[in-house]
């Protein structure tokens, strides 16, 4: 995600000293926090992206904001406007395209009955695939409290330090390595045998994203054919989609787990939606730990039923940006750069990205009309799932 180029515009900062890593050093340590009772529920209503309505300086208006455990809290400019929030110090980007700067005063933000006074945030850009979005909230945010996170019952607690949450006797208690400035829930895990570094990253739909270093620990690869999923600053292509023989957390281990290689701007195995919807997740940040406490039946991936392609929107056309090696799209001849016309006999003009992504999601056969642009010509293509990765 383009998204996560500020994080890195803030390791910039950082490294250029002086008087902008002391203005990024303020606002990360930023925030008084407060919550009348022991524990507050918010509800969401699905599990990617997770959307809260967040209140700004006690304002009655409301406003959606993404939670992502693997970003700082922002505001767009357009709330940013809105409210009078003032710009003030722009972060060096040192060529990249997204602009992000520090509010000018401290403000207030809540959640629920969760609230933090005297808190900077960063103003930034947001790409295109999250319009309507007016923030994100962040670890940084997230630090003062204890945090409950369950995909089940879609339900968010936010929590007094003290706050004990009931536990089975399988959960699994670990020690959150997150530092200053970012407070990212970072923990051990083992590949493998092979310990690494792995962020709970609440943004990530994918269930174990590795960094490319590890690419050669898993088994049963397939390799894309153009970009299957992408970070900021980094070489998209190729990536990776295959199993790693044992992931350990604790104590709690998984066999043939499926995961996914790209190259990454960060060192961390990323844990996003498909792994944690296994648990009830809480991220302790005041006394440092994280708990995964998994629920009777599990369905962590080994494998993927899927058509094997990824579409994006490209100057208004929906455009293939990649397909899986071996997969129904790709054994179909459709190709990175093949536009989509229509889905179903429908055209796509009159569909918007959630739709799509649900056809996708939740069908077991399509009809594509494609035009394939080496010579402009249009086919009719009907796909059906399959399995990606061979069968245990």
């Amino acid at each position: 995600m383009r998204l996560r180029v500020v994080v890195i515009i803030i390791i910039l900062a950082l490294s250029f000293g002086g008087c902008t890593a002391l203005r990024i050093a303020k606002k990360f340590k930023s925030g008084i926090p407060e919550l009348p009772v022991e524990a507050d529920t918010i509800h969401f209503e699905k599990s990617h992206p997770i959307l809260l309505f967040v209140s700004i300086n006690d304002s009655p208006d409301t406003f959606k904001f993404i939670l992502d455990t693997g970003a700082p809290t922002m505001v767009s400019p357009e709330v940013a406007n809105k409210l009078g929030i003032q710009r003030g110090g722009k972060l060096p980007s040192k060529g990249v395209k997204v602009h992000a700067y520090l509010s000018r005063e401290p403000i207030t933000i809540s959640i629920g009955k969760a609230k933090v006074r005297n808190f900077i945030p960063l103003i930034s850009e947001f790409p295109d695939e999250v319009k309507g979005i007016s923030g994100f909230i962040g670890s940084d945010f997230l630090r003062f409290f204890k945090v409950r996170l369950d995909y089940k019952t879609k339900t968010l607690i936010i929590a007094r330090p003290e706050y004990q949450f009931p536990l089975s006797n399988r959960a699994v208690k670990l020690e959150m390595k997150t530092s200053f400035p970012l407070y990212f829930p970072i923990f051990t895990c083992e590949m493998d045998s092979i310990k690494a570094k792995a962020m709970v990253d609440v943004g990530s739909p994918f269930s174990i994203v590795v960094p490319m270093k590890y690419k050669d620990k898993i088994k049963d690869a397939i390799k894309s054919k153009g970009i299957m999923a992408s970070w900021p600053t980094e070489k998209s292509v190729p990536n990776y989609l295959g199993r790693v023989r044992s992931f350990r957390m604790g104590n709690f281990e998984v066999k043939d787990a499926m995961v996914l290689s790209a190259y990454l701007p960060m060192p961390y195995v990323l844990i996003g939606r498909d792994f944690l919807k296994n648990f009830v997740v809480i991220l302790d940040y005041p006394v440092r730990k994280i708990i995964f406490d998994p629920f009777e039946k599990l369905e962590i991936k080994t494998n993927e039923f899927s058509y094997g392609l990824k579409l994006h929107r490209e100057k208004g056309k929906l455009v293939i940006q990649g397909v899986w090696e071996g997969s129904p799209a790709d054994r179909a001849g459709l190709e990175p750069g093949d536009e989509i016309l229509k889905i179903n006999g429908i055209q796509v003009d009159s569909m918007d990205m959630k739709e799509i992504e649900d056809l996708l999601d939740r069908t077991r056969s399509l009809e594509l009309s494609v035009l394939k642009p080496v010579n402009n010509r249009e086919i009719l293509v009907i796909l059906k799932k399959d399995w990606l990765l061979p069968r245990l």
